[in-house]
C-alpha cells in the first residue's frame, strides 16, 4: 500500500516522497 499523503503532496514533493518510499520499502 502507497502512502495516500504523497498524492496530497504537490508534484515536486511527490518525486522526494516515491524515493523515500522506495527506500523504506527496501529497507522493510
Amino acid at each position: 500500500a502507497k502512502p495516500r499523503g504523497r498524492d496530497a503532496q504537490p508534484a515536486g514533493n511527490s518525486a522526494m516522497m516515491d524515493a523515500l518510499a522506495a527506500a523504506m520499502g527496501k529497507k522493510r
